[in-house]
């Protein structure tokens, strides 16, 4: 039976947009330049992130030197997998609930472009500059070992 078949056969009107054209409400307000984005936002307060991601697959996590970008102008926080796990929040549960994933990297990164630390600044390109300042020292592996969750 097909779907049209189904849909014919079922009491009430249904209906049925899977495959057909649809007029988006929305596209007009953006096309013409008055829709609001979320990046056009700016709040009393508000800052912005940017992360630090590792460049290495395996790799333990010797130190991070925060020093240079916490010294720069706008940076208010820089905040690491060591900091979270002070504050108990270094593992959240994950969407469907059933296990954990760490926030950010703690002791090793376990793949590629792994989040290792989130500078905190009142504007972006300051939290960019500050991200580049992070130093994480590095001990490349060839070796892959998955951390148990708490």
């Amino acid at each position: 039976m097909s779907i049209e078949t189904d849909a014919a056969n079922n009491a009430g009107p249904q209906t049925l947009t899977m495959g057909k054209s649809m007029k988006r409400k929305e596209d007009p307000r953006f096309l013409t330049g008055n829709g609001n984005y979320v990046d056009d936002m700016r709040l009393p307060g508000m800052l912005y992130m940017a992360i630090v991601h590792s460049p290495y697959p395996h790799a333990n996590i010797k130190g991070i030197d925060k020093t240079a970008a916490l010294a720069m102008p706008g940076v208010k926080a820089v905040i690491t997998g060591e900091d979270l796990v002070a504050a108990s929040l270094a593992w959240l549960p994950t969407f469907h609930g059933f296990d954990k994933q760490m926030v950010l990297a703690v002791g090793k990164v376990l793949f590629q472009h792994q989040e290792v630390a989130a500078v905190f600044a009142e504007t972006r390109e300051a939290a960019r500059d500050a991200a580049e300042l992070v130093d994480v020292d590095y001990e490349p592996s060839t070796r892959s070992s998955v951390p148990s969750t708490p």
